[in-house]
């Protein structure tokens, strides 16, 4: 096609601009009659030229109201939630607390308790430290023949050199202990002497001779008994080789002697026991010798030294 003819067989429209003959009406600008400058269109409208024209001057805009500056936004903290446990369930009542109860009434009555244990303690003590006062003030040299008011030293009672004839020289001072009746019993004294002597058949053996004393009288007490039945019992009740015993008469109520003889390498020990038993005393008196088995001796003498001895001691105890 050559011709040019506008589009859809239409004729070229009223108004349409022929400034150029050669170009088309459609590629003509249409200036329709009444359309406004666009030179002189509103510059708030869309598309509107920003290029001021002549007789108009740059649009600007209104000011705008001032707006103070928006403080910082503040963290969000959400308020304290209480626990109420899972949804759903009903909530656990807290557990049972038993309330705390004073010590006070307690300690006052375990001092109330103390106090009375304590008093009752010392009523006991006192109680039973007056009965045994009372015995201690009562007892002692039940009634009888014998007593050992105003003997201060038990050796007295006796003689002790009389065994120097089995050795001669003292081995220390004599021993003595005086016990005062106390309760169920009547008192005791006892004394011990002992002497020695170079053997006259061995250089490497030095012979003694110890002699002891002992005296026990009989408490008031119903219970009490003489002292002479546990030493009779102790001395005769076991026999064997070197142990003899017998009786002894015109001493006391009733008497024994024993005697025992120990055998050793070189040497030998013979004690001899004299114990009698009258009215309300038991006197004992035993001899020990100790010699060389070259250094013999009588024993018929120890038994005689004996039983003069506890002789001697019931005179100085008789009343």
């Amino acid at each position: 096609m050559t011709e040019k003819n506008p589009p859809n067989g239409d004729s070229t429209p009223e108004g349409a601009s022929q400034a150029d003959p050669t170009a088309h009406w459609w590629e003509q600008p249409t200036a329709a009659s009444g359309a406004p400058d666009p030179a002189r269109s509103d510059p708030t409208m869309i598309g509107a030229p920003t290029t001021p024209f002549g007789g108009y001057g740059q649009y600007t805009p209104p000011p705008q109201p001032y707006a103070a500056p928006q403080p910082p936004p503040q963290p969000y903290t959400a308020p304290p939630q209480q626990y109420s446990g899972p949804q759903g369930f009903p909530q656990q009542p807290p557990p049972y607390q038993r309330p705390k109860s004073s010590k006070a009434p307690w300690l006052i009555a375990g001092g109330v308790a103390l106090v009375l244990v304590l008093g009752l303690f010392a009523g006991c003590v006192a109680l039973v430290n007056s009965a045994k006062d009372s015995l201690d003030s009562g007892g002692g040299n039940a009634e009888g023949n014998y007593s050992m008011a105003g003997i201060t030293d038990a050796c007295s009672l006796i003689d002790t050199s009389s065994v120097t004839k089995w050795a001669k020289t003292p081995a220390g001072v004599p021993e003595h202990t005086e016990t005062q009746p106390k309760s169920y019993t009547g008192g005791e004294l006892k004394c011990s002497a002992k002497y020695k002597e170079s053997s006259s058949s061995s250089k490497y053996h030095t012979n003694t001779a110890d002699i002891r004393l002992e005296v026990s009288f009989l408490g008031d007490s119903s219970f009490a008994d003489h002292d002479y039945d546990s030493w009779k019992q102790y001395d005769t009740g076991t026999t064997g080789s070197g142990r003899t015993s017998g009786d002894v008469t015109g001493l006391g109520e009733q008497g024994y002697w024993h005697s025992e003889v120990r055998d050793y390498s070189s040497s030998a020990v013979t004690d001899y026991t004299v114990a009698v038993q009258d009215s309300n005393v038991s006197v004992k008196v035993e001899i020990s010798i100790d010699r060389a088995d070259g250094d013999s001796f009588n024993k018929e003498e120890v038994a005689t030294v004996a039983k003069e001895q506890v002789r001697k001691a019931l005179a100085g105890l008789k009343k």
